[in-house]
């Protein structure tokens, strides 16, 4: 690690949640001497982060939700993303989404699809595609067993054509 960490990390959250849609506003605040578990002398540190984000159902099949990230840090710059994802439940279990971001700061916008499929009540499997800020397109395709509320042992694997992640488990 980086040593040991000095300084706090403060979170005030609001949320609200009703059959018609959600809202959800989330602030933190890093120290300067604040160090994460694991943290590297490489890594950006954070300062202060605020996140909002709102969805409504359209329909009994469709959901739609908008997502605000601002980031500040102690030592690299600022960096703003917002995005929107759309969902929906398709036939024989699956679920589609779609989702778009952009950074902006000019990088580019990112995209990508999501096929997943419920395959009992704690396994799933799903398939990505991704268009990139510089462009590259990546896709993967994976399956999850979550761990059990008790004892007991859950798994993941996954593959991706992006070179530092082609195999997971």
């Amino acid at each position: 690690g980086g040593g040991e960490s000095q300084g706090g990390r403060y979170l005030l959250g609001f949320e609200r949640t009703t059959p018609r849609g959600g809202g959800a506003i989330q602030w933190e605040h890093f120290d300067a001497g604040y160090r994460p578990l694991a943290w590297r002398p490489q890594e950006v540190r954070p300062r202060d982060q605020l996140t909002a984000g709102a969805g409504i159902p359209l329909g009994r099949r469709v959901a739609v939700s908008v997502n605000y990230v601002r980031q500040t840090s102690w030592n690299g710059p600022p960096f703003e993303t917002a995005s929107a994802l759309l969902t929906t439940t398709l036939p024989g279990g699956f679920s589609l989404s779609a989702y778009l971001g952009d950074s902006l700061a000019g990088r580019g916008m990112t995209g990508g699809l999501s096929l997943t499929r419920a395959l009992g009540v704690r396994s799933s499997f799903s398939a990505q595609t991704a268009r990139t800020e510089d462009g590259r397109r990546t896709s993967s395709i994976g399956a999850t067993r979550s761990p059990p509320v008790g004892p007991g042992w859950g798994w993941r694997v996954r593959a991706s054509n992006t070179p530092t992640q082609r195999f997971a488990a």
